[in-house]
């Protein structure tokens, strides 16, 4: 079957100016003055009523820029499994002319921006503007033990499916993600991938429990104390058996056993779960209290 040839008009891209390469230079500055990766926007530049969000969990850490819900959940998520590492948000395809290029060999428009009023002439009208992808991240293949990059862009589902008219703005979102994964895949060789609010990583139990164990993460407990609670846990949990216990039973039990508050025990089993000493199902609802099942190393899999 002989395949029909593109009759859609060549498309006339974005130019590329000297505000975006000063916008590029800039940015290369703050880097260089912070002395690490740094997004190339900020939750500040958004709307106060809006869902964007920054976050260093240490001092020592990347910053992440959030600018959905979906993406902070991501973030948690990622955070969590123990084969993923040096996670960055927002993400800059600082090399404009290549995008450019994607994107007109795809014949796709290239993102743009049109300047305030006041610029100079030259730099007046659409100009092709810096893209950025969502996350990219280092995982470890757990098959191969190699060390792979990925490339991620989340998106709701309402933003990939057309509806009351919204084609037009569903077609530009595709647009967009059609280049991001030409120029990752075929120019950088690096796995890219679109995921979606359907995808499983966003169950509202796994979400919820990876949020109390996150705030507890830092939790000081000494030393004696710890491996003594942890193997208190271990022992009531009835791991390998076929009766199983709801947390809050749990917790009240050790309690009584142990003289502790419940809330400090509490507190100590979210840490034991994001450390990874305590492996459970992080898909039943335990935040709530619910029963507790055993569970799985919790990383990426390619």
């Amino acid at each position: 079957m002989k395949r029909k040839p593109d009759t859609k008009p060549k498309l006339t891209q974005p130019v590329f100016t000297e505000l975006t390469q000063k916008h590029i230079a800039e940015y290369k500055a703050r880097v260089k003055f912070a002395g690490g990766y740094l997004p190339l926007r900020s939750a500040r530049q958004f709307s106060s009523t809006g869902k964007a969000t920054s976050e260093q969990l240490e001092s020592s850490s990347q910053p992440h820029e959030y600018f959905s819900e979906l993406e902070r959940k991501f973030g948690l998520i990622l955070g969590f499994m123990s084969n993923v590492s040096n996670v960055k948000t927002q993400f800059p395809l600082l090399n404009v002319k290549k995008t450019l290029e994607v994107a007109a060999s795809l014949n796709l428009m290239h993102p743009r921006y049109e300047p305030k009023p006041n610029v100079a002439d030259r730099n007046k009208g659409f100009q092709a503007a810096i893209m950025t992808t969502d996350f990219v991240f280092d995982l470890v293949d757990s098959s191969t033990g190699e060390v792979k990059t990925v490339a991620c862009s989340l998106k709701y589902e309402k933003d990939l499916v057309p509806y009351d008219g919204n084609d037009r703005v569903v077609e530009r979102t595709k647009d967009k993600l059609r280049i991001e994964k030409y120029y990752w895949e075929k120019l950088k060789g690096v796995e890219y991938q679109i995921i979606s609010s359907a995808f499983w990583m966003f169950d509202k139990h796994l979400v919820k429990n990876l949020t109390c164990a996150r705030v507890h993460r830092n939790l000081e407990i000494p030393p004696v104390l710890k491996v003594s609670i942890l193997a208190h846990f271990i022992k009531a949990l009835n791991y390998g058996k076929q009766r199983k216990l709801r947390l809050v039973d749990v917790i009240a039990n050790l309690s009584m056993e142990t003289s502790l508050p419940e809330g400090r025990l509490f507190a100590a089993f979210w840490y034991f779960v994001w450390t990874k000493k305590l492996q459970v199902n992080l898909f039943k609802p335990l935040a709530d209290g619910g029963y507790v099942f055993e569970g799985e190393d919790f990383s990426w899999q390619l």
